[in-house]
């Protein structure tokens, strides 16, 4: 995959994040709501930052659009993830996340540094930190 693809790529799994995030986000219920309503929305927050962050590092290194168009991209990937299924609880809400979490934490640990220029290897660095702080949040909750 080039920089271009990858760049891409790293949007569209932070953008599955963002949505099982905000599912937890505004579905969360019962005893364990606020904290998990409270959690979910840090986290939401924190993401945008990664999604706007990578697609600035995209416009200003390779000039591609910052509003490019994965909507389609988005639901297919939830899909392939098993993310879209039917009504859940919050264990099963925390489980989406987790499995997103997992998905974008493994694309970002095999990206190669001869596609990818240093300062988007930089940016994914810091977005993987991010993402193992959020997977120890919500394992935590589980």
């Amino acid at each position: 995959m080039n920089a271009i693809g990858e760049m891409k790529e790293a949007v569209l799994r932070i953008e599955v994040c963002l949505s099982v995030l905000k599912d937890l986000h505004y579905r969360a219920s019962g005893s364990a709501f606020y904290g998990l309503h409270i959690m979910a929305g840090k986290l939401v927050d924190e993401f945008r930052g990664y999604s706007d962050d990578v697609k600035e590092n995209g416009f200003i290194e390779y000039g591609i659009p910052t509003d490019f168009e994965f909507q389609n991209d988005l639901v297919a990937m939830l899909k392939t993830l098993g993310l879209d299924e039917g009504e859940v609880g919050n264990e099963g809400l925390l489980e989406r996340v987790n499995k997103a979490l997992s998905d974008l934490n493994v694309f970002l640990q095999g990206r190669n540094s001869g596609n990818t220029s240093a300062g988007m290897m930089n940016l994914f660095g810091g977005i993987a930190e991010g993402v193992e702080k959020a997977t120890f949040f919500v394992n935590r909750s589980i």
